[in-house]
């Protein structure tokens, strides 16, 4: 259908498009709907500057970015092997927050930093969101239309969403491990090649081993402790967790003490291959 009296069609008030020669009433920019026979539906010549402009936008790549950035950083945390729980414990101890965020090194500490970059972007989401609506309603003295660029606003609220059930599942620690399996080849290499006797065999890092940087100590890098026990390696990546191989394929041999590490409770699961994760209480 035609829409009548086209001379009257003014421009859309959430992006300000022009809604002449519409064969329906609905603005193709950002879907909000008009009415035609109702001027005040639509920005009939009222100007808007360039800051309400901005407002009345949708976020864009800058939030996006961010929003990305904090999926990745939050999928680095969760890609070390932890205990169950390990990240819920650390949201729910503020008085540990400054000595984690020091360390990059530990799981817990890039989770709060990832946990922080969410928090900011959400932040700027919801800022975004309800100044979008205050405005358009001051200009138009109509409410904004809750769908209006609707994917433009979902797609954080969609990643948001997606990073926290990847973080509840063992993808990020299989991701990990294989981004990391060059490195790994390597440091069990130089592990292997110190085994002269039975028994287990330690070989230091100081390097990162793929996407899982040495611990630090004080103001300088540490080590990472890699053993070697008759064809099961052990790759510590930090005082709970540790990746190994195990040649036999069958999964590793929990028998409390390990490397002088005292084990508690253990949770291990089978990534790939002959590769497994291990993570354990503190006793």
């Amino acid at each position: 259908m035609v829409i009548e009296g086209e001379q009257k069609v003014g421009a859309c008030w959430e992006c300000g498009y022009s809604l002449r020669g519409l064969t329906t009433p609905r603005c193709p920019e950002c879907g909000r709907p008009f009415d035609p026979n109702d001027a005040t539906t639509m920005n009939m010549g009222i100007s808007v500057g360039p800051v309400k402009r901005f407002l009345m936008r949708p976020p864009g790549w800058p939030l996006y970015l961010l929003a990305a950035f904090a999926a990745l950083w939050s999928l680095w945390a969760a890609a070390t092997p932890t205990p169950p729980g390990t990240f819920v414990d650390t949201l729910g101890n503020p008085e540990e927050w400054r000595s984690y965020t020091a360390h990059l090194d530990l799981a817990e500490g890039r989770f709060l930093w990832g946990a922080l970059l969410w928090a900011i972007a959400l932040s700027i989401w919801t800022f975004r969101r309800v100044a979008r609506g205050v405005t358009v309603l001051r200009l138009s003295k109509q409410r904004a239309a809750t769908f209006a660029y609707w994917r433009r606003w979902l797609w954080p609220l969609v990643l948001f969403a997606a990073t926290i059930v990847c973080c509840l599942t063992r993808l990020p620690v299989m991701g990990g491990c294989w981004l990391s399996s060059g490195s790994s080849e390597e440091v069990m290499d130089g592990a292997r090649a110190k085994v002269t006797r039975p028994g287990m065999v330690g070989y230091r890092v100081q390097k990162w081993i793929g996407i899982y940087p040495p611990p630090l100590r004080g103001r300088s890098w540490f080590v990472h402790e890699v053993w070697e026990r008759g064809g099961e390696t052990w790759i510590f990546l930090h005082r709970r967790g540790a990746l190994v191989n195990q040649a036999g394929g069958l999964p590793p041999e929990i028998k409390g003490t390990i490397a002088g590490r005292r084990l508690g409770m253990a949770t291990v699961h089978h990534l790939y291959g002959p590769w497994y994760s291990v993570s354990w209480e503190m006793e």
